[in-house]
């Protein structure tokens, strides 16, 4: 099954603005079968979550990084991770992915801190307010979707399998007489003909592929319907659930989501899977707990449960891997 190329997710930071003791800020690995990775955001110390964990994630297998939006906790990471994946000299090339101004942001850093990087570099930049069709990377259909967030253009990024190439119903074919080289033929997409010049429609005996997975990355949000057109169905969304329910003022304020939010958005998006992420530190650290009522994650995974009753629910937790 050469089309499939997903194969899982692995957080590496799961807070939102500023890291904890426990927990570091945003930043996960989405694996290929192949091996290759797709890098979504990089918040300060990135690189040092991947040095903790290459049985996890190696630094020498990501092929893209996607950059949501440029705050800081989503992409003060990227310099010095960019600057040791040169040190260490095991890749050749790199495509980074962000909204307008990530160009300026890396070859600043480059030419302040006289960095020189041992690989190419290509960077795509997203004009704010549009949807891009990234085309296909690695065999995967790529899009951005511009998302409403606060002060900075934010981006949440599609990924979509080819579907699987169609499978060949060899006993109906042997039924209508196929034989031989003509059941090849017919795997192609070939109708043949037989000795007595019936002719046999290779659509009447091919069968739809595997459907492609479908994983939606999203950024700091709190409206994504840019992209609920397109992703019906989709797999897994990785959604940022800042904010408990008791705080939705707070939340569309800043740009953010509740996770009562996370959960509306799952069903209209018909999502088999959602993990919730960007928690504030108050559900982690137990701060604040007089303006939240003692709630956890535990708390923001039930309400965002409560909302999307056909659709599965995973906390993010660094270091965990999850099936796409």
């Amino acid at each position: 099954l050469s089309h499939m190329s997903l194969s899982s997710v692995v957080f590496l930071g799961t807070i939102s603005a500023t890291p904890t003791k426990h927990c570091n800020v945003s930043a996960y690995a989405v694996r290929h079968l192949s091996g290759k990775v797709w890098l979504i955001d990089c918040g300060e110390g990135t690189q040092h979550q991947l040095v903790r964990r290459p049985d996890l994630v190696k630094s020498s297998r990501i092929e893209v990084i996607f950059i949501t939006h440029l705050h800081g906790d989503h992409s003060f990471g990227l310099p010095g991770l960019l600057a040791s994946m040169s040190l260490t000299g095991q890749i050749t090339n790199l495509k980074v992915v962000g909204p307008v101004g990530i160009k300026e942001m890396i070859d600043t850093n480059i030419r302040l801190s006289s960095t020189y990087l041992t690989y190419n570099l290509e960077v795509i930049e997203l004009e704010a307010e549009k949807i891009h069709d990234l085309g296909k990377i690695s065999n995967i259909n790529v899009k951005a979707y511009p998302l409403v967030h606060k002060d900075v253009p934010c981006f949440g990024f599609f990924f979509e399998e080819e579907e699987g190439a169609a499978v060949l119903n060899a006993k109906k074919a042997a039924q209508l007489g196929a034989k031989g080289q003509m059941l090849g033929k017919l795997k192609l997409g070939q109708d043949v003909t037989l000795p007595d010049g019936t002719i046999i429609k290779a659509s009447d005996v091919l069968e739809p592929g595997k459907p492609g997975k479908k994983l939606l990355a999203l950024g700091d949000t709190r409206n994504s319907d840019s992209a609920l057109n397109d992703i019906q169905g989709v797999d897994l969304i990785v959604h940022e659930t800042t904010y408990d329910s008791d705080m939705t003022q707070k939340a569309i304020e800043g740009g953010h989501s509740t996770s009562t939010m996370a959960g509306q958005y799952a069903t209209k998006a018909n999502a088999k899977k959602i993990i919730i992420t960007h928690f504030s530190k108050r559900y982690v650290e137990g701060m604040d707990k007089k303006e939240t009522g003692d709630k956890t994650v535990a708390d923001l995974k039930k309400e965002t449960e409560a909302e999307c009753p056909g659709t599965i629910v995973e906390v993010a937790k660094e270091f965990e891997v999850y099936s796409v």
